[in-house]
């Protein structure tokens, strides 16, 4: 079983079936800085965080929005922050 706390890495295809987007609507949206969590390169392939993704989703701003990616980082360093 694993770990609620673990941080498993997601490739784009999961990525976009969380989203429940298709793979052409996660990759538009991406491209357009509308995806908060960047990927990380991993054997050359991009793959994000989990539990990034999570806290992204359980944290939308204050319309109810998830953040995009110019505002995203800054919001998941202090989540990250008030974790410690």
């Amino acid at each position: 079983m694993e770990a609620a706390t673990e941080d498993r890495m997601l490739t784009a295809a999961d990525v976009a079936r969380r989203l429940n987007l298709c793979r052409t609507s996660f990759h538009t949206r991406r491209a357009l800085g509308a995806i908060g969590p960047q990927p990380r390169r991993t054997l050359g392939r991009p793959k994000w965080s989990s539990a990034e993704l999570a806290a992204w989703l359980a944290n939308p701003d204050e319309r109810g929005e998830l953040y995009d990616a110019e505002r995203w980082p800054a919001v998941w360093r202090e989540i990250q922050r008030k974790q410690r």
